[in-house]
């Protein structure tokens, strides 16, 4: 038997308010979730991986909270086959103790510690869930950002990006030329800061584009290191370029 159950068809939205599924099995940890969102979001809790993916695939969902702790490789099956749905955005609820980068070797979009703030839990899910404006469509040699559909396209192949990985590529993509460290990188992509997250967090997420959109990770025809200074976009021709948004 699940928490709060579904309704027929709910849609993105019920009453005005974006679905968020919270899955633990630990009881707390959903009524924490459930009493800092509820007045925002329509908050779906359920108690395992099955009981979750049942509910996400018959409904639309803007977020989905995971326990980190979700017996055996539970979180990890969760985040793989919510990736197969489409983009929605995961966060993950991780242990103070836990290493910092857990979350990203997960392939979530943002985690929040255990257990989690109100505040903090509304700010990060407030985040997930921001579009990115202006904008619609960038296209610089073989890579083509649909910002509108959230898609990514390289030499006409769609590559699949996690929600962060996507607004690290719009926000340096906006911004041709210049160079962002990476605790400027935490503060405008991220909304965070290095005394609240590791800067490696943004090492990560580099490493990981590069893997996902050049031909040769180690010779970047888009995304480029600056020893000591940072990271910067700077495609060698540009078909198309954006203006930066404000």
């Amino acid at each position: 038997m699940t928490e709060s159950p579904s309704k027929g068809r709910e849609g993105l939205r019920q009453q005005g308010r974006p679905t968020v599924v919270v899955v633990s099995a630990d009881s707390s940890l959903r009524r924490q979730v459930w009493e800092s969102l509820r007045g925002a979001y329509l908050v779906r809790r359920r108690r395992t991986v099955p009981e979750a993916l049942e509910h996400i695939e018959a409904n639309g969902i803007a977020l989905v909270i995971a326990d980190h702790c979700l017996p055996g490789e539970g979180c990890a099956e969760l985040v793989d086959r919510v990736r197969l749905m489409g983009h929605v955005p995961i966060m993950v609820a991780v242990d103070p103790g836990e290493a910092c980068l857990s979350w990203v070797n997960l392939d979530a979009d943002d985690f929040v510690f255990k257990p989690p703030a109100g505040r903090e839990l509304q700010i990060k899910a407030a985040l997930c869930l921001r579009e990115v404006p202006g904008i619609e469509v960038i296209t610089i040699e073989g890579l083509s950002v649909d910002t509108a559909m959230r898609t990514v396209q390289v030499d006409g192949v769609i590559e699949q990006l996690t929600r962060r990985e996507f607004d690290l590529l719009v926000h340096l993509a906006t911004h041709p030329g210049v160079t962002f460290s990476r605790e400027q990188i935490l503060k405008e992509v991220w909304r965070s800061s290095s005394q609240w997250q590791d800067p490696g967090t943004v090492t990560e997420h580099v490493h990981r584009l590069r893997h996902k959109l050049e031909r040769d990770p180690d010779r970047p025809r888009w995304i480029v290191t600056l020893r000591g200074e940072g990271y910067r976009f700077q495609p060698q021709r540009a078909a198309t370029l954006p203006v930066a948004l404000k």
